[in-house]
């Protein structure tokens, strides 16, 4: 699909960044929401990353070109938060 999408957005060139994205983002988000779930437990992180996740999808759906597809925030719901510390 995302080949289609830089397409379409005649943004090829910017497919590779297009693709590391959200990787990115799941790896600072997994992070952070870790420490986060840790601390105060997994109902605010689950909460915060859904709400990233729509608001995410919603940029990137409406998104005019290929740059603000790219720069979109990239939210993600950790799956690490919803399952709490190892262990438990």
């Amino acid at each position: 699909m995302l080949p289609t999408v830089a397409d379409e957005l005649d943004g090829l060139p910017w497919f590779g960044a297009a693709n590391a994205a959200p990787l990115i983002s799941y790896l600072v988000a997994t992070a952070v929401a870790g420490v986060w779930t840790d601390r105060r437990g997994a109902a605010a992180p689950l909460r915060l990353g859904v709400v990233a996740f729509a608001l995410a999808g919603a940029a990137s759906g409406l998104a005019p070109g290929i740059v603000p597809f790219v720069l979109a925030p990239r939210g993600s719901c950790p799956r690490s938060s919803a399952r709490g510390s190892p262990g438990s």
